[in-house]
């Protein structure tokens, strides 16, 4: 009996630590966050400002890079705490440094290890406590993998997007759909200020970050290949648009695949027709070999091909893009579509063309398809987007078509989004994309 006290006083002990560990790792994100979104509110108090295509931002101001701060966790081998979120440190690795009681400091810094690094987080990897909901197939396990980069993007901040979706609780919303999931970490990415971004450039045109770009989505698509080879569903959380590449190229190997595309922006811009030279508005283009992109092996993706291409929800699209769309036959259904047929029609429509004849179709979801009220914090809000409730039926559909190969969350700005709403939403939304229900 004394023997049985001490055990149950030790693992309240235990827990106690852990919940109060988790609430200081809260309110430490979310300060910081408020004080850095204050000091530079002058820089981006535009932010909603109406625009055209995502990719023609060299008229606003850059927001500074904010940095989270670099999480300690001291805690013994045998209660395996693992933080919710990652954070961010002096550079744009994450980096979550796991301390063994007892040890020296030189012996510490051996442990403290990058994520990516090929050490799996435990955060999610234990299967779900819930069944998956009644009359829905149980989900094959998801992989989670953060690319958080920006080198994509004008504006800083995106980068710190898988920080802020983990922190917003997907693994307890994939949890919540009865699927299983292991979190692989964070890719380790430099800081775009520590980059020339015109030290590679392509054979014509201009595309910033160029050789970073190609470096962070060659890994990113070993990454995702992997996931799929292991059985796994591989959940991509960026980080800005450019990150598509890596996941298209990674999910198109050795297999056909098709693609919908959730945007309000078409991203077919190519070296030689952006204004910008932001590779955020380029992703489709470079996996489909178009333009400049034209036999460039770390960005083609193969195994994907036009007619399996179905863009939902345009609603800012450039010249040159719309011009393409019409040479290429790519399907696309802009807001309008949306409003004159419904989500679900135009949803459903797109899944059976990105699913016709191929082994699996790939989701790609930019927050900034939803509308600037549902989703404030992206850095290229459009007006006009479709709703919270749209979203959801969108990603429940994607669910019943069964065709799901691997998905993206991308372009999450903590540093524009108002009490991490929109990471939270992401969450949400993924978790309907792999069957969770009201009922």
């Amino acid at each position: 009996m004394v023997l049985r006290r001490t055990h149950c006083a030790k693992s309240e002990i235990r827990d106690r630590a852990r919940e109060d560990n988790h609430e200081s790792q809260q309110d430490e994100y979310e300060r910081r966050v408020a004080d850095k979104k204050r000091e530079h509110e002058p820089h981006h108090r535009d932010h909603r400002a109406r625009e055209r295509h995502g990719d023609q931002r060299t008229h606003r101001a850059d927001v500074g890079r904010f940095d989270l701060p670099r999480v300690t966790i001291t805690c013994s081998v045998r209660l395996h705490i693992v933080p919710d979120f990652f954070t961010r440190g002096a550079t744009a690795s994450h980096y979550v440094r796991y301390v063994l009681k007892g040890q020296s400091g030189s012996d510490r810094s051996v442990n403290a290890h990058p994520i990516g690094s090929g050490k799996r987080s435990t955060r999610c990897e234990t299967p779900p406590s819930k069944p998956p909901p009644d009359g829905a197939a149980y989900m094959r396990t998801v992989e989670i993998i953060g690319a958080p980069t920006d080198y994509g993007a004008n504006r800083r901040g995106v980068d710190m997007g898988p920080s802020a979706i983990r922190y917003g609780g997907l693994a307890a919303e994939l949890e919540g759909a009865g699927v299983a999931c292991i979190d692989g970490g964070d890719l380790a990415v430099p800081r775009a200020e520590e980059r020339d971004p015109d030290t590679d450039q392509p054979r014509v045109g201009m595309a910033k970050f160029l050789r970073e770009t190609a470096d962070v989505c060659e890994r990113l698509a070993d990454r995702v290949e992997g996931a799929l080879a292991d059985g796994t569903v591989p959940l991509t959380l960026g980080g800005d648009h450019s990150i598509a590449i890596g996941s298209l190229v990674g999910a198109a190997r050795g297999a056909s695949i098709g693609a919908v595309w959730f945007d309000a922006h078409a991203d077919l811009n190519t070296p030689e027709t952006t204004p910008s030279g932001n590779v955020h508005g380029m992703p489709l283009a470079a996996a489909l070999g178009i333009g400049a992109f034209e036999d460039v092996g770390w960005a083609n993706a193969p195994g994907l091909a036009p007619e399996n291409v179905a863009l939902v929800g345009l609603r800012s699209v450039d010249d040159a893009e719309r011009e393409l769309i019409r040479e290429r036959g790519f399907t696309a259904y802009t807001m309008s579509d949306i409003d004159e047929r419904g989500i679900t029609a135009v949803t459903e429509e797109a899944l059976r063309i990105a699913s016709d004849g191929v082994d699996g179709v790939h989701i790609s979801l930019d927050l900034d398809w939803l509308d600037p009220n549902e989703a404030p914090g992206v850095g290229t809000p459009v007006r006009g987007g479709v709703t919270y409730r749209e979203a959801h039926t969108a990603m429940e559909i994607v669910h019943e078509a069964g065709s799901l190969r691997s998905m993206e969350l991308v372009e999450v700005n903590p540093t524009l989004d108002q009490h991490n709403e929109t990471a939270e939403l992401a969450t949400e939304l993924a978790a309907s994309a792999f069957g969770k229900r009201v009922l």
